[in-house]
């Protein structure tokens, strides 16, 4: 059993920030930096004003769209407080995810980029910086797991923790995050290597989905249709939506190089 009594409230002045928020800047942080390193090293032509408005539709998209899906998948703890709207306590991840593709999919098209070329420069690091999300995950107490006895289950002491307490939980955050730095090696050793653009970027698509999914099956949650939580149903669809795309580019890629 791992016990974890850490406070997830950080206090900063007069100002109380969960740790979870604090690490998603940070993780944001790691994807923008390494996007920037993969568009250089890839010999992508993008002027430094236009780089810095990608960082910044990426960022705003992924605040704005995590926050979103939180109060759309939790519309009880806004009620007759709509204020509470405006906040980052509370992010939901395929929120952040897709908040911030629309947000440079929407970029890219208007400043003439190629959408393809800078989602293989992103997906390494958005990998890596899911893996980092999930440590704010571990000490919050949130998307935690069901009731188990194994040896390996984690129980949470501190009061100001999400997680039920005094309670042997399954790690879920923790299986999340062991996944999640698999599939970034994964893609770094793939880096250049798959035909045609896009095909990185898609493939991460596929691996998001396929490990996520299984984890979401130990963790507590309230369904909202056919018995599956949203992110299940979400993860579900992308899975469909993207590896019958992977296969046909690059089957299509194959045929025109024979």
């Amino acid at each position: 059993m791992i016990e974890i009594g850490i406070d997830p409230v950080l206090q900063m002045g007069p100002l109380e920030v969960r740790w979870p928020t604090l690490i998603l800047i940070i993780s944001l942080v790691i994807v923008m930096v390494i996007g920037v390193l993969e568009v250089k090293r890839a010999g992508m032509a993008i002027a430094w004003n236009r780089t810095v408005g990608l960082c910044l539709s990426f960022l705003i998209g992924a605040l704005i769209g995590g926050r979103a899906l939180y109060v759309l998948d939790n519309p009880e703890e806004f009620s007759g407080h709509p204020e509470l709207i405006f906040g980052l306590n509370g992010i939901l991840m395929y929120g952040v995810i897709i908040g911030a593709l629309l947000a440079v999919f929407i970029y890219t098209r208007l400043r003439k980029l190629s959408f393809w070329e800078i989602g293989d420069a992103i997906a390494p690091g958005a990998m890596l910086g899911l893996a980092v999300y999930r440590v704010g995950c571990i000490i919050n107490g949130c998307c935690y797991g069901v009731p188990c006895g194994l040896p390996w289950a984690v129980m949470y002491t501190n009061p100001n923790s999400v997680a039920p307490l005094y309670t042997l939980l399954h790690p879920t955050q923790i299986y999340h995050l062991v996944l999640c730095l698999v599939v970034f090696a994964m893609l770094w050793l793939l880096r250049g290597k798959l035909k045609p653009q896009g095909s990185l970027f898609l493939l991460w698509l596929v691996l998001l989905a396929i490990t996520d999914l299984p984890v979401r099956l130990f963790r507590a949650g309230h369904p909202v249709l056919f018995g599956m939580q949203q992110a299940q149903l979400i993860g579900i669809l992308v899975l469909l939506g993207a590896l019958p795309w992977l296969i046909v580019r690059m089957g299509s890629a194959r045929i025109e190089t024979s």
